[in-house]
């Protein structure tokens, strides 16, 4: 007679008998393998798990922390103590292993799932919110996302009563403005974030001028109700924050501060991402106007493309060597240096321009493609602390593209899968630049490339990511997809842009809903290939 897997005592049979659902058998043989050998790892982590499992939440928290000191870099089992504590309303416990998981562990879905259920139940909703981000990279798909997002707002709009509630009995304290103030923006309620910031202002700022966070809040709330002025003024104060002292820059002269500048060499530089400096080295041409010898430090995949701009003299990559500067200021600094309002945005379009070789290049490769040629992106950077929720799956544009039959699909997703681009229900196929135009394996060696395949576009259809930005400052019609609390630049409840003159905005009217704006871009889709006469 054979012995029974509990009595062979192999965490092999243990472990199988726990997929099998038989549950007491598994149990016994893991307790039996720990009779022999009480560290065994696996088996620790096997039970811990069996015992949550069943109801026994306390009794599996031993064999877990027996397991997770044995093993302190097995990501799985941090996350799975770090579960078990947060059944047992141990959060900042089950945060911290959560944390520690996702350390040795980026890609475990569940550890970031779990996280942010933690997060949200101490109210932590900007953590929550970065968590929910990250988790939507991993599983976009995924059908419970949507009701994680649904109970992150709830708890978003509980936690702006809550401060209100504690300000009304504790009116002076800056940490819960900031909170509140942080909330409204990211429920797109700017003009309360700006009523808050000006109760704050008067309640303590004007004894204690240094809340930079509040100021830069504020300047964000001000910029997309289209207070340029007031709000590139405040958000000059993010230099002051620890996020951005965090940063550091690279400082090689005094900042420029708006004196004088005829007949010195000024410094431009980069700040934040690359859709920022194509935005903002509009202002370049109004700096060389007042006599400025300007020099450009800029991201190395822009330099290529920069140098269509004759207001500069010299365009270097990041941390390339410099000639001798007299002043130096950031690109976003630019706006509140020049005193710009929302009437007198630089919106001379086109402010950039295809290389000619470029631009030629690709009109040989689309010679034989009939028009409308349209240029489709449909996600951002996943580095983007807010990208899950300006990008959607390729999936989710079917209908546009069904409706867009005619027209020729053209992918400006650098780093797109053939796998993804894969979408028979659409009756559409979407060409991949290097596959079926004859570009490298890479796409796109820079922007300068990327900018001569839109030349030859008829539009841009784009989630908010640099390529709109090029889109726009090549003055090519672009049409972009929002999310609901959208970049301030976007400003509020307009379909239209001052920065973009060719551009034309479609909004998500409900956090987290891409519904209603892709129903009006398919809409809209099929009158722009009706109305440029495709077959």
């Amino acid at each position: 007679m054979s012995a029974s897997p509990i009595e062979t005592g192999t965490i092999e049979d243990a472990l199988a008998l726990h997929r099998a659902g038989t549950l007491d058998s598994a149990e016994a043989a893991y307790r039996k393998l720990l009779e022999r050998q009480p560290g065994h790892i696996d088996a620790l982590g096997g039970l811990g798990v069996l015992l949550y499992q069943t109801g026994r939440r306390e009794d599996a928290v031993a064999p877990l922390e027996r397991a997770t000191a044995g093993a302190p870099q097995d990501a799985q089992l941090q996350i799975n103590l770090g579960a078990v504590y947060a059944s047992l309303r141990r959060f900042d416990e089950a945060i911290a292993c959560f944390k520690l998981g996702l350390q040795r562990g980026s890609q475990h879905a569940d550890g970031w799932c779990n996280l942010a259920k933690a997060l949200m139940a101490l109210r932590r909703l900007d953590e929550a919110k970065e968590a929910l981000d990250r988790l939507e990279t991993l599983v976009p798909g995924d059908g419970g996302l949507p009701k994680l997002r649904e109970q992150w707002l709830q708890r978003m709009g509980e936690a702006v009563d809550s401060y209100r509630a504690s300000l009304l009995r504790e009116p002076r304290r800056a940490e819960v403005w900031n909170q509140l103030i942080a909330a409204l923006r990211s429920l797109n309620r700017h003009r309360e974030a700006e009523e808050a910031f000006e109760t704050l202002h008067r309640l303590l700022i004007e004894e204690s001028p240094s809340l930079a966070e509040a100021h830069r809040l504020r300047g964000m709330a001000l910029l997309a109700l289209g207070r340029l002025r007031e709000g590139y003024e405040e958000y000059e104060w993010r230099w002051r924050t620890e996020a951005f002292a965090r940063r550091g820059r690279r400082i090689v002269a005094p900042f420029w501060e708006g004196e004088p500048i005829a007949g010195r060499r000024l410094l431009l530089q980069w700040e934040q991402g690359l859709g920022d400096s194509i935005h903002y080295l509009r202002f370049a041409p109004a700096v060389a106007a007042l006599g400025a010898h300007l020099v450009a430090e800029l991201q190395a995949p822009l330099v290529r493309l920069a140098r269509s701009m004759p207001a500069f003299e010299r365009i270097a990559a990041a941390g390339e060597a410099l000639p001798p500067i007299d002043f130096q200021i950031s690109l976003i600094s630019l706006p509140h240096r020049l005193g710009i309002t929302l009437e007198t945005i630089p919106a001379l379009i086109p402010y950039l321009t295809a290389p000619e070789a470029d631009r030629r290049r690709w009109a040989g490769r689309l010679a034989p493609l009939p028009r409308p040629r349209i240029g489709l992106v449909w996600r951002g950077s996943p580095t983007f602390v807010n990208d899950a929720r300006r990008s959607m799956p390729l999936a989710a544009l079917t209908k546009v593209l069904a409706r867009g039959r005619g027209a020729t699909w053209i992918a400006l997703q650098k780093d797109a899968t053939a796998a993804e681009m894969d979408l028979p229900g659409s009756g559409v196929r979407l060409l991949d630049p290097a596959a079926d135009l004859g570009a490298p394996a890479e796409r796109f060696a820079d922007f300068a490339d990327t900018a001569g395949l839109i030349a030859e576009l008829d539009l841009v259809l784009s989630v908010d990511t640099a390529a709109a930005h090029l889109a726009g400052a090549l003055g090519k019609p672009v049409w972009l997809m929002l999310p609901h609390s959208a970049d301030a630049r976007w400003l509020v409840d307009r379909a239209d842009s001052p920065w973009y003159p060719t551009a034309r905005l479609f909004r998500q009217s409900r956090a987290e809903d891409w519904t209603a704006p892709l129903e009006a871009v398919a809409d809209a889709v099929q009158g722009f290939i009706a109305a440029e006469g495709a077959p």
